[in-house]
């Protein structure tokens, strides 16, 4: 029996429909909503700034929404066993209700320890190859050497692609850290650790932010290493 041309057009609607939302992020169309594609700069410093079969590489096709366009673009760790790629904004005004208008995400060789003391982050209070996640505080006068490590705050535990990880919180002040300010996941998966953190936007809730951190963390973990 032919097919009628109003059922036929319906038909190839709604094939449309499906295949626009599998081709956004994680193919969940509440996630492609916190989601955007991630600039070709990103993509070269995430790429630039590791060494294929050292480094644990996940450059994600999706980063968050962020105020206005992500344009700087930089490694602030690179080569050896660990990389961090700094995103900033570019001049101009963003969507509304913007989540996070800084943003941070890289990799290292070797699980995280996810074990917190005293509802802080890691347990241990240093790590080595940290992604800078823990941040050193200012030493007394007449000291020298480094700074007394400041450790974040572990707001819960959550899952990024079934994979037990951290969700942590650091304080505005004082700057300690790079991420100073921000939210952060951290997650393992096979033999690498990875993080990502962004500083929430003014006005947004931490709810918002919080759900734009864990579609860029399902995304990270989407992506094949390189």
């Amino acid at each position: 029996m032919p097919v009628r041309p109003a059922l036929a057009l319906l038909i190839v609607a709604v094939a449309s429909v499906t295949l626009v939302v599998m081709a956004r992020p994680d193919g969940d169309p509440a996630r492609s909503r916190l989601l955007v594609e991630t600039p070709p700069n990103v993509l070269r410093a995430c790429v630039g700034a590791t060494t294929p079969g050292v480094t644990p590489a996940r450059c994600p096709a999706a980063i968050p929404r962020g105020e206005g366009h992500w344009s700087r673009a930089r490694a602030i760790e690179r080569g050896g066993c660990e990389y961090l790629i700094d995103v900033e904004p570019g001049p101009g005004s963003g969507p509304p209700r913007a989540r996070l208008f800084h943003l941070l995400f890289g990799g290292r060789c070797g699980r995280f320890d996810l074990r917190a003391a005293g509802g802080r982050w890691p347990a241990g209070g240093h790590i080595r190859r940290d992604l800078r996640l823990v941040g050193v505080g200012v030493l007394e006068t007449g000291r020298s050497g480094l700074g007394p490590s400041v450790r974040p705050r572990v707001i819960r535990r959550v899952r990024v692609a079934g994979r037990r990880g951290l969700l942590l919180a650091y304080a505005r002040q004082p700057l300690t850290t790079v991420h100073t300010g921000h939210l952060a996941i951290v997650w393992n998966e096979a033999e690498a650790g990875y993080a990502v953190s962004g500083h929430p936007s003014d006005g947004a809730t931490r709810a918002r932010a919080v759900r734009a951190l864990r579609a860029a963390a399902a995304a990270i973990s989407a992506t094949t290493p390189r």
